[in-house]
């Protein structure tokens, strides 16, 4: 498992490698996941069950828009 957090705005991502390409990604917004390594009532996740090709995909149009 692969923890990667932001602190602005208060994101805290979880990635969870399963077998073949694929992935459990969860994106936490809740600052208790930062600060205090525990959730709180006032985030929200969001769970999304992808490939790494596919995240990777969305990860690059993402970044092609900030550029």
């Amino acid at each position: 498992m692969t923890d990667i957090s932001f602190l602005e705005p208060g994101l805290y991502l979880s990635v969870i490698h399963l077998e073949d390409d694929e992935i459990i990604l969860y994106v936490h917004y809740d600052s208790g996941m930062l600060c205090s390594n525990t959730g709180t009532d006032s985030g929200v996740a969001v769970k999304l069950n992808v490939t790494q090709h596919a995240f990777q995909s969305f990860i690059d149009e993402l970044t092609g828009i900030v550029k």
